[in-house]
């Protein structure tokens, strides 16, 4: 008796995979109407990681409005602490609805849906393109992809923040996919590989370490199924005319695109990104060496045995698939990622997001393999069993994350709505067209740049035309520096007093003053020097907020 029977109306693989796909597939439906609600629905302002790319975004989008080509070139090159590709998103979001919080939010919400639809769309065409005879395990390999990103709290809650590792991680799944039409368009080999690299460029114009991990990656993967073994062996044979071709076209369009970018961008801003990181490691410290296993385990995957099994699947799949080009290129990018920032010791959990949508899908692939294998050697029965018991695991896994997942979204935020009240108020009350002063209380979601991105949405106005500084200067001077932001008057003018606060007030720059006081905490000794200036006071639950009228007339 044969044992395989994929093509049966009656065949319990083919059962089990339609049940388990309509039921992955309604959760991740779910799952995004909520994430959307939560998003629209949520005013909490930006932490100062947040608020540089909706600053970027906003930018871009109002040079193209007022179809100012200058400011629209500025938008673009002057920031090269962080480039823009994301910025563009965020701009075409703020077209389509208007600037705001939610607006600034929101395409990283869909442009998740696309990465883990385009995750799933490979893990199919890929494994189906080995068997055409059976489609329903390459559907089971695909939902399982889907599920092992929908039970990641990580990549939830990257979903919803003003963020551009989701947008690197949607264009590591279109480079991949592209790679794959190398795959199966041999008559037009070279435009794909040509197009593979422009992605690749993409990537980089995202994040540049973002483009290393996947430049990288594809570089690895031209070199062949037999890299890095040939090295040893025959080291020739890794340069044939094909490869050769390939590699040529490949660091051409790298070299130009790179060429282009940094004769008109501002380079010590981009050598600042490479430079300024900390190091929060020793690099052979066990914290160091391990920091990224433990983070797949503990933080992508909803249970750590998730993770081991995700892991191991994903191997399984890079080995069962080596030959075609998009698995390389997927796999040489996560080892380069993890190679990468385990020598550059700035441990964070973001900075492998990019590549893990990849590792889904090898572990997607890996299913498919294995439930390959038990097919021929058990029959149909114990593939449906499989089925059954690892989306048990799954589901139960994700059971706890699930129950709180409100809760972790308003957390990723790190702030609180009446944080937005307290800014509209202040700056819907102040001219902010002339000079203005931030003083008092401050805290990651309530930072100058920030409030210079909602000043500016709210007056119309270039962050390069606007003035809006916080008194101590030092306090926000570096990180300002450090993404090459527009200065504080103190940095601009080298004579400008930086303290104490009453020969800042005594120069007559600033027209008005934002004091931000928390509880019924008196004023701050260093801000005596504002009393006696006309004022008024706003109190929000446990906040103040004193708008200081300093300057009576404009300057002449």
């Amino acid at each position: 008796m044969n044992p395989q029977l994929p093509n049966r109306s009656t065949s319990p693989t083919r059962i089990a995979v339609t049940f388990v796909s309509l039921a992955i597939a309604t959760m991740a439906l779910v799952l995004l109407v909520f994430l959307v609600y939560t998003v629209a629905t949520t005013s909490i302002p930006f932490d100062n990681d947040e608020a540089n790319h909706a600053v970027d975004g906003w930018q871009v989008y109002r040079a193209i409005v007022h179809l100012n080509l200058p400011d629209l070139y500025r938008a673009i090159v002057s920031r090269s602490f962080y480039p823009p590709i994301h910025s563009v998103f965020v701009a075409m979001s703020y077209g389509l609805g208007e600037p705001g919080i939610a607006t600034s939010r929101m395409p990283t919400v869909f442009i998740g849906a696309i990465a883990v639809l385009g995750m799933a769309g490979l893990v199919f065409g890929i494994s189906y393109s080995e068997s055409k005879t059976d489609r329903w395990l390459p559907i089971a390999g695909a939902t399982f992809s889907v599920t092992l990103a929908i039970c990641s709290l990580t990549f939830i809650l990257n979903s919803v923040i003003c963020m551009l590792e989701m947008t690197g991680a949607m264009l590591g799944i279109l480079l991949i996919a592209i790679a794959h039409g190398v795959d199966r368009c041999h008559r037009w080999r070279s435009g794909w590989v040509a197009a593979s690299a422009i992605a690749v460029m993409a990537i980089f114009l995202t994040k540049y370490s973002f483009g290393l991990f996947f430049g990288c990656g594809l570089i690895a993967a031209l070199l062949g199924e037999a890299f890095p073994q040939a090295i040893v062996r025959k080291p020739a044979s890794l340069f044939h005319g094909q490869t050769r071709r390939d590699l040529t076209i490949v660091l051409i369009i790298y070299a130009t695109i790179l060429g282009l970018w940094l004769s008109i961008a501002h380079r010590p801003t981009i050598w600042r990104f490479f430079t300024g990181h900390p190091s929060y490691a020793s690099f052979w410290s066990m914290e160091n060496l391990l920091f990224y296993p433990k983070v797949w385990l503990s933080d992508y995957s909803s249970h750590a045995i998730v993770g081991f099994f995700a892991l191991i699947l994903a191997i399984v799949g890079a080995v069962g698939y080596w030959h075609y080009l998009c698995v390389r290129v997927a796999a040489w990018s996560a080892l380069a990622a993890t190679g990468i920032l385990t020598i550059s010791t700035t441990n964070s959990l973001r900075h492998l997001f990019v590549v893990v949508p990849g590792m889904w899908m090898l572990a997607g692939l890996g299913l498919v393999e294995v439930l390959r294998l038990l097919r021929h050697s058990r029959g149909d029965r114990v593939v449906v069993r499989a089925i059954v018991l690892l989306w048990t695991l799954l589901v139960i896994s994700a059971i706890k994350p699930s129950l709180r997942l409100h809760d972790e979204l308003i957390a990723t935020f790190e702030g609180l709505p009446i944080y937005t009240q307290m800014q509209d108020f202040a700056l819907q009350n102040v001219d902010l067209h002339r000079p203005g002063l931030l003083v008092g209380f401050t805290s990651d979601q309530y930072r100058l740049l920030a409030m210079r991105w909602r000043a500016a949405v709210l007056s119309d106005q270039s962050l390069e035309d606007l003035d809006l500084d916080y008194f101590p200067f030092d306090t926000r001077e570096r990180s300002l520096h450090r993404t090459h932001r527009k200065p504080q008057m103190a940095s601009i003018d080298p004579n400008f007093p930086r303290e104490p606060l009453q020969a800042v007030l005594d120069r007559k720059y600033y027209a008005w003053a934002i004091e931000t006081r928390e509880g019924n905490e008196p004023i701050d000794v260093s801000l005596r020097a504002l009393q006696g200036y006309p004022h008024r006071t706003e109190v929000f639950e446990d906040w103040q907020i004193i708008i200081y009228q300093l300057l009576m007339e404009d300057r002449p």
